[in-house]
């Protein structure tokens, strides 16, 4: 009976003893929410790291087989600097060593690291290699919403034996909120290089192709029937109506905002007004301005933009049918100016020997807003003529 009473005597001291041994140390609450991992790495690299303040992210810590590196693991962490806390990244060896570092995060120009919510491995930009997809939490630390968190995602695209960053690509994806999981930030980028690899595939001065000295020319023509002298607008309307044929042209004022009513207007040579005002006794349309055109000009043509059609018969006088159309015109300029948003003067060749020049651009999320000038004109038989001219306002 004794004997049990000191057994449980001692069970009872081992019991608090080992209840009072202080476990485990909770996190500093003013730190970001990652979790610390033990430093007893086999590598003294990271060991130091972490010793010197590098917090490993266990929970997005992860194994992979990466084309040009072999068996890895990725590490990334949080570092206090000035501070605050900013997301790092590694890659480990089989052995733990530290074999690269990745460059800086997009989010770390931004405000302060609380916690990585996803890490993805895959091929964004077509190139065969996976790349790295890290989507973050950061909080500003001032203001009304200064602990409030919001999502930035990041991508490091897979060159050779390093990564590399595209930070207008990270940008577009921050100010357009396309970061709230993996696969809304993959597709989106997906698209953009979409965009790019058309633009790499059409690019081309107007000397490449045979009749670039006739578009030229004809645009130069356009923009010389109004010109300013002595700071006063010269309008030559013979010069203009030269750069139209039998079937007229149609001006078109479209409100991006919808503050007035649309005006599509059909005009033929004769009826246009020596001060160049296109207009007849019911409706007024485009005043012919001066243009801001260079002498030589970037032209855009590929099988992408060749099979682009407004699908309206420019030569018939048609306002009614044309007006029905005008939300599908917008759109399809939309869809043109987007394999080059610049606004800077461009020539596009589309579909059935027709062209655009403009002068626009899509302005980005959350504005959108699209405005500019566009000539729409044909080739016929060698020669240009116009077909519409079109202000988004």
């Amino acid at each position: 009976m004794r004997f049990l009473l000191i057994k449980l005597i001692l069970l009872i001291i081992f019991l608090i003893a080992t209840g009072c041994s202080g476990g485990e140390a909770s996190e500093d609450p003013s730190l970001p929410n990652i979790n610390r991992e033990e430093s007893n790495s086999n590598s003294i690299n990271l060991k130091l790291m972490v010793d010197s303040g590098f917090r490993i992210d266990k929970d997005q810590s992860f194994d992979i087989d990466l084309e040009n590196w072999g068996d890895v693991r990725f590490i990334p962490g949080a570092t206090e600097i000035n501070g605050r806390f900013k997301l790092r990244a590694y890659l480990l060896d089989v052995d733990g060593n530290i074999v690269y570092e990745f460059p800086e995060y997009y989010g770390n120009e931004i405000s302060q690291l609380e916690s990585i919510t996803a890490v993805s491995f895959v091929d964004v930009d077509g190139d065969g290699l996976k790349d790295i997809v890290i989507i973050s939490e950061y909080t500003t630390g001032v203001g009304e919403s200064r602990v409030i968190p919001f999502p930035v995602a990041g991508i490091y695209y897979q060159r050779g034996t390093e990564f590399i960053t595209i930070p207008e690509i990270d940008e577009k994806i921050y100010f357009e909120v396309k970061n709230v999981d993996v696969a809304t930030v993959v597709n989106f980028a997906r698209q953009y290089f979409e965009v790019q690899n058309r633009v790499d595939d059409i690019d081309s001065k107007a000397d490449d192709l045979d009749d670039n000295k006739k578009i030229n020319d004809f645009i130069m023509k356009y923009a010389d029937s109004v010109e300013y002298r002595d700071e006063e607008p010269h309008r030559d309307a013979e010069s203009f109506k030269s750069l139209i044929d039998q079937f007229g042209i149609y001006s078109i004022t479209y409100f991006i905002d919808e503050r007035d009513r649309n005006v599509v207007l059909h005009l033929y040579s004769d009826e246009i007004r020596d001060d160049l005002v296109l207009a007849n006794s019911k409706k007024v349309g485009i005043t012919i301005t001066s243009l801001p055109i260079e002498s030589e000009m970037i032209l855009h043509s590929s099988d992408y933009l060749n099979n682009i059609s407004f699908d309206v018969d420019w030569r018939s006088n048609d306002e009614e049918f044309v007006e029905s159309k005008l939300h599908e015109i917008v759109e399809t300029c939309k869809k043109i100016i987007m394999t080059n948003n610049e606004d800077i003067p461009q020539v596009f060749v589309l579909k059935d020997n027709y062209f655009a020049f403009t002068i626009s651009g899509i302005a980005p999320e959350p504005y959108l807003d699209f405005t500019g000038d566009w000539i729409i004109f044909e080739r016929m038989d060698g020669e240009y003529k116009l077909r519409a001219i079109m202000k988004f306002t």
